[in-house]
């Protein structure tokens, strides 16, 4: 391609950007699918995107430091936002947001290593469902687009391999115990994230907690024929996470190290922000989740090996889990 070719290229796609910002800022009308759905064929009939551009659209979802404004990547994260918002969520656009997401969480489940066989059943079944809308749309969009989703698909269902052979060595038998476990972890968590914390609540989540440790036999979780199976350390290693977490909670011991005082603050903000999101849900729109995306994208690339640094160019222990 020639560099009045890529030129042209960019300058198409700053206009289709500006195009779909003006639609989306529009507070005074509903975004209307004709708009949505014309500015997606502008891709196509305007910036001529090809299989070369989409393949840099990664399966990191990193945007670039430069001319993000230009970037296929973030256009199609907000045009995919947009046919959510008006109700096609079964359209080969709405599928990028989801593939962003699902990217995003196998990557955290990696990192937390909290999440059951069941979890990753449920994500199965979303591949098979989104697999069935890629094939729907053969007849109306083209092979470039096609190909590109499988891909993104493809790459989704790679990157959940490694997050399942983590539990290679639990057994079956120890399921249910380990999904019990694993939703108190996440019920703890969302109780203690709260500006107020109920300790009332926390001390009923740890009778539930006692209930999973009074049930082991000799000191080992059994399986219903009374046998002890393979994998005992998962479930262990996670009811001690259960009661190191609540019982920090209840102490009020978890502490934030100061040089990421700065960062929690922006993730608190965040948090707020979904919150009264959820709460408006009624007036708000898909689109709306982009600003808050971008940014959890930026910090979440702030980590360095897995660990967030501070601001004195440190990672200390505290706060890396809060």
């Amino acid at each position: 391609m020639s560099v009045e070719d890529q030129e042209n290229k960019l300058k198409q796609l700053q206009n289709i950007r500006h195009r779909l910002d003006d639609l989306i800022n529009d507070r005074d009308n509903y975004i209307k699918s004709s708009g949505i759905e014309s500015i997606f064929h502008s891709l196509d009939t305007e910036a001529h995107i090809e299989s070369s551009d989409l393949y840099r659209v990664n399966g990191d979802f990193v945007l670039p430091s430069k001319s993000a404004d230009m970037s296929p990547k973030e256009i199609l994260l907000l045009l995919s936002l947009s046919y959510m918002t008006i109700g096609k969520n079964n359209e080969l656009p709405a599928l990028y947001s989801n593939l962003v997401v699902i990217k995003i969480l196998l990557h955290q489940l990696m990192n937390a290593g909290i999440y059951s066989r069941h979890d990753l059943a449920t994500l199965e079944a979303k591949f098979d469902d989104i697999g069935h809308i890629i094939e729907q749309g053969k007849d109306k969009y083209s092979p470039t687009w096609l190909g590109f989703f499988r891909f993104q698909l493809d790459d989704c269902r790679r990157s959940l391999d490694p997050v399942a052979h983590n539990l290679d060595g639990l057994s079956p038998h120890l399921d249910s115990v380990y999904e019990k476990l694993v939703s108190l972890i996440r019920q703890i968590t969302a109780v203690g994230s709260r500006p107020k914390v109920v300790i009332s609540e926390i001390r009923e989540l740890q009778e539930e907690m006692m209930k999973i440790e009074e049930s082991r036999v000799d000191g080992n979780f059994v399986g219903p024929d009374g046998s002890i199976p393979e994998g005992q350390h998962f479930v262990s290693e996670l009811l001690e996470k259960c009661h190191f977490i609540s019982d920090s909670i209840v102490n009020n011991s978890l502490q934030v190290d100061p040089s990421f005082a700065e960062l929690h603050k922006d993730l608190v903000d965040i948090k707020g922000k979904l919150e009264r999101l959820r709460l408006t849900h009624v007036w708000s729109r898909e689109t709306d989740l982009f600003t808050l995306l971008q940014q959890l994208r930026r910090i979440d690339g702030l980590r360095i090996n897995d660990r967030f640094v501070g601001s004195n160019n440190t990672s200390p222990e505290e706060g890396q889990k809060v």
